[in-house]
């Protein structure tokens, strides 16, 4: 069984965003303990609060939000291997010229896929077939309506047809 790496950018993203928002909350308001809660709804500029913390601390500012943008690219390449060998991995080996040769129709190759394959990415059958998505879109309608397969729309990831055994 081959494990499914699972994109994670948006998390990775969400987390960064947070981290730099309160690294920004920080330093403009300069939090800190010895005055009272109302003291701090007024703060200077941001830059004016740069300017006003040590070096020290201006330069593990800088090196935590490199590090963090590293980690935010890192993490996005990443993901874009894993969807290009998932992708790649998807399609091995299927023949779509001696599959024509066996059917008539690109439908019926699609199903001869769909049956080997038991799911397929919209995206993957319009690269292999080389026509549109939306032309792959409705062939997989054809099939679902068929109750030959059915289209799934999972979260934050394009659409698949799974084989209804």
């Amino acid at each position: 069984m081959i494990k499914e790496e699972k994109p994670i950018f948006l998390k990775v993203f969400l987390i960064v965003i947070v981290i730099l928002m309160v690294n920004l909350g920080v330093f403009s308001y300069k939090i800190t303990t010895d005055r009272g809660l109302t003291g701090l709804s007024i703060g200077k500029k941001f830059s004016e609060a740069y300017r006003g913390i040590s070096p020290i601390s201006r330069v593990f500012l800088i090196l935590q939000w490199a590090a963090l943008i590293i980690l935010l690219a890192g993490v996005f390449f990443r993901d874009m291997r894993a969807k290009k060998s998932e992708s790649a991995a998807e399609l091995s080996g299927v023949d779509i010229n001696q599959l024509s040769k066996d059917s008539g129709t690109d439908l019926d190759v699609l199903y001869k896929i769909l049956k080997e394959k038991k799911k397929l990415k919209i995206s993957s059958i319009s690269r292999l077939f080389k026509v549109k998505e939306e032309v792959a879109m409705e062939w997989c309608k054809i099939l679902e309506s068929g109750s030959l397969g059915v289209i799934e729309y999972p979260s934050a990831r394009e659409p698949i047809i799974r084989l209804i055994e």
